[in-house]
């Protein structure tokens, strides 16, 4: 009886590969029907570029088709050589051969007639030898849902081959993503700096690596999008700008003016070449040593010079260091006394206010590293920020973006194209409609640095020292214009008394009206009449056109 159960093992083996192979065309016809859907919402949706698209539709075509060849295995695997009997007996007609043959073996049907048993047996064996199992069993495949599966794979092919304007997105993203890390890097790299300065005091510590780490903790957190992140980042920029010392800046510019505005002299070329380069320390040696020519006294000649120079340093600090400015005019009162003493005592408590500065430098300039570090993230975010807008619109309105950046850039620089494409982002998507200029010039908070019109981009866009128009010095009366009315009669302006014309006086150095425009700009922003999207664009712009940083 040993016979029948190979034979019945090989049966259930072709049943199980018979159904395996019938069953492979619809789990792989399944699995492309999955990664379609999936490539038709990648091409809507940007969830994954084109090669992770193509990897994840190989997984799924392929898994598809190996569970359904390896399913009926599963599902089969725990039924009995009885079940596989009584299966065969039916599929193949033997009567209950089989499955009699099988249970007089195995005790469930009993019988003392061991004659009865051989006979069942022989019989089962006969009836089991004239099955041909490759007939009754053939291994065949569903023509219909190859079909349908060589449908879906072409239909793939062609979602996965044709370019994906989302693959654009997930790119920049990446960018972001990439940019937010690395800024992390470095934001973690001006904190311990920090940490470890020696001029800073602890509450100045504290509050700078306070603003970093908040800075950070926004760009750590997964759920942070730019806009968020930009928002800390601009947080932690007004908590490190509250750290800065305006008065040491204004005392700072007042000696780099002090030392530039001072006449070539061989005794006081020391000092002026130290104020003018900010070396506070060096400066303060020079003063030491200012009364004497290598150990001699100042004749007469030299010491009117000294005192001229002496004078003139104390006029360009008298509004940001009075006390400072008082020392060098005793100084110079002292000299010109030919009291040399008290006049390098003086010029001594002038050096130690400048060793102090040169301290309080070395502080601002940490802060400033700090303060450059969040702005190089500030920007690389903005910029990746605005990447990702653009790429999320439509093809045309991109052009017309890239447009109105390339020609902000020609004409105001990076800043000011950033700031036209920014424009014209938020025009698109409905911040202010595209076809109204009134609309128009709302959506640009009505900022002449935002405006992306060629006529009106005047020199000063590039720092230059030429004159720009200022409407206020106008004086000149217009010109009374004849106009034909509807009915084709001339009439007179009504307006020619109140519309001046244009005269030269309308121009002065842009130097004038950099503060006024400035102040202007902030106070626009201040009241939030200036967009949040365009706020740092209109303050690079401004900082970019500052007098004092150009030269």
């Amino acid at each position: 009886m040993d016979e029948l159960i190979p034979i019945i093992r090989s049966w259930s083996a072709r049943a199980r590969l018979q159904s395996s192979l019938y069953w492979i065309f619809p789990g792989l016809a399944a699995g492309l029907a999955a990664a379609l859907a999936l490539a038709i919402a990648a091409r809507i949706f940007p969830i994954l570029d084109t090669s992770t698209l193509a990897t994840f539709a190989l997984i799924l075509s392929v898994g598809g088709a190996l569970i359904a060849f390896i399913g009926p295995w599963i599902v089969t695997a725990r039924r009995t050589q009885a079940h596989w009997a009584r299966r065969f007996d039916h599929q193949f007609r033997l009567k209950e051969r089989m499955s009699t043959a099988l249970e007089l073996r195995e005790g469930v049907v009993t019988t003392n007639n061991e004659r009865m048993r051989q006979r069942q047996r022989t019989d089962a064996l006969l009836a089991a030898g004239s099955i041909k199992a490759s007939k009754l069993l053939p291994l065949r495949v569903s023509a219909r849902f190859m079909v349908m599966a060589l449908a879906m794979a072409l239909a793939l092919t062609v979602a996965i081959a044709l370019p994906n304007p989302q693959d654009i997105v997930l790119a920049n993203r990446s960018q972001l993503q990439q940019a937010i890390q690395e800024q992390l890097q470095q934001l973690e790299n001006a904190r311990q700096q920090i940490l470890q300065s020696q001029t800073l005091n602890d509450s100045q510590k504290r509050q700078l690596v306070q603003a970093l780490e908040d800075a950070q903790n926004a760009l750590s957190d997964p759920n942070t999008g730019p806009e968020k992140a930009l928002a800390a980042i601009n947080d932690a920029q007004s908590k490190l700008d509250s750290l800065r010392d305006q008065s040491f800046q204004n005392q700072s510019d007042d000696l780099q003016r002090a030392g530039q505005s001072l006449a070539p002299d061989k005794l006081t070329n020391p000092l002026a070449n130290a104020l003018e380069n900010s070396q506070m320390q060096q400066a303060a040696s020079a003063l030491r040593n200012l009364t004497q020519n290598n150990g001699k006294p100042l004749d007469d000649a030299q010491r009117q010079q000294m005192v001229n120079q002496l004078e003139q340093i104390a006029k360009n600090v008298q509004n940001s260091d009075q006390a400072t400015a008082q020392q060098l005019r005793y100084a110079a009162q002292n000299l010109r006394q030919q009291n040399d003493q008290a006049a390098q005592a003086a010029l001594n408590k002038v050096a130690d206010t400048l060793d102090k500065a040169a301290q309080k430098q070395i502080s601002e300039q940490q802060i400033s590293a700090a303060q450059s570090s969040i702005e190089e993230a500030r920007r690389a975010i903005s910029a990746a920020q605005q990447k990702t807008q653009v790429a999320s619109l439509p093809s045309g309105q991109q052009s017309a973006i890239n447009q109105s950046s390339a020609q902000g850039q020609q004409t105001g620089g990076d800043q000011l194209g950033n700031a036209a494409a920014q424009s014209t982002i938020d025009n698109t998507q409905g911040q202010s409609s595209a076809g109204s200029g009134d609309s128009q010039q709302q959506g640009n908070g009505q900022n002449p640095a935002l405006s992306n019109n060629s006529d009106s981009m005047h020199s000063e866009d590039t720092g230059t020292d030429n004159s720009v128009l200022d409407p206020s010095r106008i004086n000149a009366e217009g010109q009374n214009v004849i106009l034909p009315d509807d009915s084709g009669i001339n009439v007179s302006n009504p307006n020619a008394s109140v519309n001046p014309g244009v005269s030269n006086q309308a121009t002065v150095p842009y130097q004038q009206v950099y503060a006024q425009y400035a102040k202007t700009a902030d106070d626009a922003i201040q009241s939030g009449y200036v967009p949040a999207g365009l706020r740092d664009y209109v303050r690079d712009y401004f900082s970019s056109l500052d007098p004092r940083q150009s030269k």
